[in-house]
């Protein structure tokens, strides 16, 4: 089998020859290329040690010399050259406690999770399948190497990534695998928040094969008890990680906590929190209560929140009114804070008096002028002071 690789691989396997060593793409890209599509990126391991690959290529940066990985850049994007090697006995389900580089390429491969991922692939020599990946590829088939128990024992976020290739690459999981799945889904405890969040982020951000998230009892795990009856919800939304999220999480409460969990940084955990917050939202059909709501909530939730509630009619009426330019925002009105403070009105009564004039205009665009919002204001002011009733505090 031929696999079309790009040159700047080609050269960087090249070079290692040239100084006396072998080399081999390896892990997903292969798989990629024997399915058919083109790779992110590519890793390639070799017999060439740290130090060896240090010297061949001039321009590189040590991303991981306590496992044998240097990042190399040959003219080129960043490349990621590992020596084989043997991992040790794993002591926390995370990482081996110690590594022990070998010259043999066999001993590299059997230390990876799936079949699929431990291939290896030189143009010269060809493709090198130790482990039935291309019949499990074929097969459309998840399968651990070896003894399924030990590879996820050795690193549990192994049993979400199983899950997650299933979906990605709309895969079954071999009988043996699954089963140790679900034994073994209580390991996840022990992985860190930012490895687990990633990994579930890409598997919602597929449309096949969500249901094992639930059927093997991750979703416990991870999100607590949301039933499998979510799943059309999720993939009914675009490949949007708020709009997945805020489709599969219930209320704001459970969601922040769970949000929390998986460490999610402040931009994305409050645009969720705002969907989920607003599910029980009426949505305004008129154009009026269409801009009193876009208005409130801003436009990018506004959108998101009608993809969530699948309002494409909503959608189409917004954007008929976005295209008319008329007054939604404070920053639409034919006035600002400078105006108002032409006109003796300051601190907390400009926000409190743009407002006002913003709510009038949203119900009559055609008031939208600078002297007759400086009117109104004028007016306003004068009503509040003439009834005593103007406290900022309330506002």
């Amino acid at each position: 089998m031929r696999l079309q690789i790009p040159d700047y691989i080609k050269n960087i396997l090249d070079k290692l020859e040239q100084n006396g060593f072998e080399s081999f793409i390896v892990g997903g890209a292969v798989r990629d290329l024997v399915m058919g599509s083109t790779p992110s990126d590519y890793d390639i391991t070799t017999n060439a040690s740290v130090l060896d690959i240090q010297k061949i290529f001039s321009r590189h940066f040590c991303t991981g010399i306590k496992h044998g990985t240097i990042t190399v850049m040959e003219d080129s994007p960043p490349v990621e050259i590992t020596t084989y090697r043997i991992d040790g006995k794993y002591m926390d389900n995370r990482r081996p406690s110690t590594v022990i580089f070998t010259d043999k390429l066999a001993e590299d491969l059997k230390r990876r999770d799936f079949t699929i991922n431990a291939l290896a692939y030189n143009p010269k020599i060809g493709l090198t399948d130790l482990f039935e990946g291309i019949a499990d590829i074929k097969n459309k088939r998840i399968k651990c190497i070896g003894n399924a128990r030990e590879r996820f024992n050795e690193d549990a976020l192994r049993i979400l990534r199983a899950i997650r290739f299933a979906a990605a690459l709309n895969f079954s999981i071999e009988e043996t695998t699954l089963a140790e799945i679900c034994k073994n889904k209580n390991l996840l405890n022990n992985i860190s928040a930012e490895r687990k969040r990633v990994e579930l982020t890409k598997l919602l951000l597929c449309d096949n094969n969500l249901e094992l998230l639930f059927s093997t009892g991750i979703s416990n795990i991870l999100i607590g008890n949301t039933k499998e009856e979510v799943i059309p919800r999720i993939k009914a939304m675009p490949k949007n990680v708020a709009l997945r999220f805020a489709a599969l999480l219930k209320n704001t409460a459970d969601a922040e906590q769970i949000l929390n969990n998986l460490k999610f940084d402040n931009k994305t955990k409050q645009r969720i929190l705002n969907l989920i917050n607003l599910k029980n939202t009426t949505i305004p059909t008129d154009e009026t209560g269409i801009k009193r709501l876009l208005s409130e909530i801003g436009k990018d939730v506004f959108f998101d929140l009608m993809v969530l509630f699948g309002r494409q009619d909503v959608l189409k009426t917004t954007n008929d009114i976005l295209l008319q330019k008329t007054p939604i925002f404070i920053s639409d009105l034919a006035i600002n804070g400078n105006d108002l403070k032409e006109i003796g009105i300051n601190g907390c009564m400009t926000g409190h008096i743009l407002s006002s004039l913003l709510d009038i205009v949203i119900n009559n665009s055609t008031l939208n002028k600078k002297e007759i919002l400086i009117n109104i204001a004028k007016n306003t002011i004068n009503d509040k002071n003439n009834s005593n009733d103007f406290n900022c505090k309330k506002m």
